[in-house]
């Protein structure tokens, strides 16, 4: 996985194989899905981390910072982003990309990257 700031927008880049990993569900008793992370450096040069993870928990996805079933939210590490299990499994044979917006004028860009394929 990949992460690229441009300003505030946030682009993230997953080959087939990380979209496959984040798809796989776990067997009780541990947390249904596994979340990738990957560091990055902001526009400030720091480092951060993203953290991206599928939810079907419809909690998420009906909050209010849930746009496009993909919830965006952040805290001192950097951004996180919870991405409904469908909407993600579109990007393994329909679609090139996934986007939203996560304060009204930022965006979270979600590539298949082909660049590593």
């Amino acid at each position: 996985m990949r992460v690229v700031q441009e300003d505030t927008d946030y682009r993230i880049f997953l080959t087939e194989e990380e979209i496959k990993s984040l798809l796989k569900r776990n067997k009780p008793p541990f947390p249904p899905y596994n979340p990738l992370t990957a560091k990055f450096t902001d526009n400030r040069g720091e480092t951060k981390e993203l953290e991206i993870i599928c939810t079907t928990d419809p909690f998420i996805l009906n909050d209010e910072k849930t746009h496009d079933n993909i919830f965006v939210d952040f805290d001192d590490l950097g951004p996180y982003v919870k991405v409904g299990i469908l909407t993600l499994a579109s990007l393994l044979d329909r679609r090139d990309y996934l986007v939203t917006r996560y304060n009204g004028e930022s965006k979270i860009l979600i590539h298949k990257d082909t660049e590593r394929l």
